[in-house]
C-alpha cells in the first residue's frame, strides 16, 4: 500500500499532464480557427479584386471606360474639381485659348421712327384699318403698308371720352358739364340782358302785356324761361326789378373765368394718360390733351395687336403724327402745335 507522501505525488503528475494536454488542445484549436479566418480574407480579398477589375474594364454608357478606382477616388477627395458636362463655379473658368476665335457678333436690329411730314396726303381722309372698326388716316394706311416689321410708326391715338372715368372724386361727364356750363355762361347773360327788361313782368308779360304795350305767347315765355333757369333769373329779376348793372359786371367776370375748363383738361389729361401707359409694346408715349389724344410709337404688328383689342362701340381714330423743327402735329390738318405749345400740352418733352 503506497503512502500519503507518494500518493500526492502521483496525483500532482496526473495534474500536470492533465493541464498540458489542454493546454495543447487550446493551442490546436486557435491554430486551425486562425488558419480559417486567414483563408476567408484572402478569399474575400480575391473576389473583391476580380470585382474591381471586371467594373473598371467594362464600357460606360457613354461608350468611355470608366476611371480606375484610385482616379475615382481621388475625385471624391477633391469636390472643387467639376465633373464632366459639368459648369465651372463662377471665378474657376478656364482661360480661353488665345488662337481661339470669338462666335460671329450678331449686330442689333436697327429700329426707324417714322413720322409724317406736312406734305403728306391729307389726314382729312379717314379708312377702315384692315377690315377693323376703327379709322386710320390715308398717310398711316400708306406708311404701315410700305414699311418694315421693324419701323416704330409715330402713331396720333385719338380716343372716344368716356363719361364714367373718375378723376379726384368726380366723373370726366361732370367735369365736361361744369366746364359746358362755365362756357355758355356768358352768351347766356348776355341774351338776358337784352330781354330782362319785358321778363321782369313775368307771367303778365304773355297774360296782358307791359306797360308798354310788349305782350309774348306764353310758349315763347316759357320757352325763355326754360333756357335761363330759375337760378339766374331769380338773381338778376327780383320784385319785378331787372338788375342790369349786377347783369353787365358779372358778364365780365364771367367772360375771364376758366377754372371749370382747367379742371376738365386736367380730368381730361389723366384719363388719355391712363390710356397711353396701357399700350402694350410702346416704344415712346407723349400725351396730347390739346388734341384730345396722344402719340405712341408702335411697330405694325402691335398697332394691329392694339387696335384689335377695342370692342365695336369702342370706336378710334389714328394718324401719323407730324414731326417738324418747330414741334409735333398731333394729327389736326395745317395746326401746327409750336415748341412752347407742345410742351405746356405735353406733346414733346
Amino acid at each position: 500500500m503506497k503512502s500519503s507522501d507518494e500518493m500526492m505525488n502521483s496525483i500532482r503528475e496526473r495534474r500536470d499532464r492533465y493541464m498540458a494536454q489542454r493546454s495543447k488542445k487550446r493551442r490546436r484549436a486557435l491554430t486551425i480557427a486562425l488558419s480559417v479566418l486567414a483563408a476567408g480574407l484572402l478569399i474575400a480579398l480575391a473576389v473583391f479584386g476580380a470585382m474591381r477589375l471586371t467594373s473598371a474594364n467594362a464600357p460606360a454608357p457613354s461608350g468611355k471606360p470608366l476611371a480606375p478606382y484610385v482616379d475615382d477616388m481621388k475625385e471624391r477627395e477633391d469636390p472643387s474639381s467639376p465633373s464632366e458636362g459639368e459648369k465651372p463655379l463662377p471665378g474657376k473658368e478656364e482661360p480661353l485659348d488665345s488662337n481661339s476665335s470669338p462666335g460671329p457678333v450678331i449686330p442689333p436690329v436697327e429700329e426707324r421712327e417714322i413720322w409724317g411730314e406736312t406734305t403728306d396726303v391729307s389726314p382729312d381722309a379717314l379708312i377702315r384699318w384692315e377690315e377693323q372698326h376703327d379709322y386710320v388716316t390715308l398717310r398711316l394706311d400708306a406708311a404701315l403698308k410700305s414699311g418694315s416689321d421693324t419701323d416704330v410708326f409715330a402713331v396720333f391715338a385719338r380716343p372716344p371720352i368716356d363719361p364714367s372715368f373718375v378723376f379726384e372724386g368726380r366723373t370726366l361727364g361732370e367735369y365736361a358739364s361744369d366746364m359746358g356750363y362755365e362756357r355758355d355762361l356768358p352768351e347766356k347773360l348776355g341774351q338776358l340782358q337784352k330781354e330782362g327788361d319785358s321778363l321782369k313782368y313775368g307771367p303778365a308779360l304773355y297774360e296782358t302785356g307791359t306797360p308798354e304795350g310788349e305782350k309774348w305767347a306764353r310758349s315763347l315765355y316759357e320757352e325763355r324761361v326754360a333756357f335761363y333757369g330759375s337760378e339766374v333769373l331769380s338773381k338778376y329779376l327780383v320784385d319785378g326789378e331787372f338788375l342790369k348793372d349786377d347783369l353787365v359786371r358779372d358778364i365780365a367776370e364771367a367772360e375771364k373765368k376758366t377754372d371749370a375748363a382747367l379742371a376738365y383738361e386736367r380730368a381730361r389729361a389723366e384719363y388719355l394718360d391712363s390710356l397711353a401707359s396701357s399700350v402694350k409694346g410702346a416704344r415712346f408715349t407723349f400725351v396730347s390733351p390739346k388734341w384730345g389724344g396722344f402719340i405712341v410709337g408702335l411697330t405694325r404688328e402691335k398697332f394691329t395687336a392694339f387696335v384689335s383689342s377695342h370692342t365695336q362701340d369702342d370706336e378710334w381714330s389714328f394718324d401719323l403724327a407730324e414731326k417738324t423743327p418747330d414741334g409735333v402735329i398731333a394729327g389736326e390738318p395745317g395746326a401746327v402745335v409750336s415748341t412752347d405749345d407742345a410742351i405746356a400740352f405735353g406733346v414733346v418733352e
